[in-house]
């Protein structure tokens, strides 16, 4: 039982460790990454999609429910995140600040759903691609720091996503 709240400890370690590698780097990596990610996701997404959801709206929901993770959404964080966003949903497609601001809003009623239910989706795509959820987790990881800091809701909402 000792070993195995020292092992416990151990892979905590390694989450903050992982966590704080994300929270420094430069707004401009980020933005790389996003969109390398977006990339070779939105269409892995659209091969996958259903229920008349197309690869970019998945990709979107799962960055908003990622967004509302800690239950807010700074006007910092998103500008952050802008570029970003029109880079892979195209200009027409970037909600407003004001429209994200109202969907993390209405997550937060809904949270516990929304999150368990792209947990699932994030889970089922790890059944057939496990590059695909680590993909997605990455995403998470990049999106929750782009503040520069992964608040402990944020760091609840990725352990959730890797387990």
């Amino acid at each position: 039982m000792a070993e195995e709240n020292k092992k416990k400890t151990e892979q905590e370690k390694e989450f903050d460790e992982l966590c704080k590698k994300y929270e420094k780097l430069e707004p401009m990596t980020t933005r790389i990454i996003l969109s390398s990610k977006a990339s070779t996701l939105i269409p892995a997404l659209n091969k996958i999609a259903d229920d008349g959801l197309s690869g970019v709206e998945l990709f979107r929901d799962f960055i908003l429910v990622t967004i509302a993770a800690d239950n807010r959404l700074s006007q910092g964080e998103y500008e952050a995140l802008l570029p970003a966003m029109r880079a892979f949903f195209g200009e027409e497609e970037v909600p407003s600040y004001e429209d994200c601001k109202k969907r993390v809003s209405s997550l937060k009623k809904e949270e516990e759903e929304a999150k368990e239910a792209m947990n699932d989706f994030v889970d089922s795509i790890g059944k057939f691609s496990p590059a695909m959820k680590e993909d997605l987790i990455v995403v998470a990881l990049l999106i929750c720091s782009i503040d520069g800091k992964i608040s402990p809701k944020e760091k609840a909402w990725i352990q959730k996503l890797m387990a």
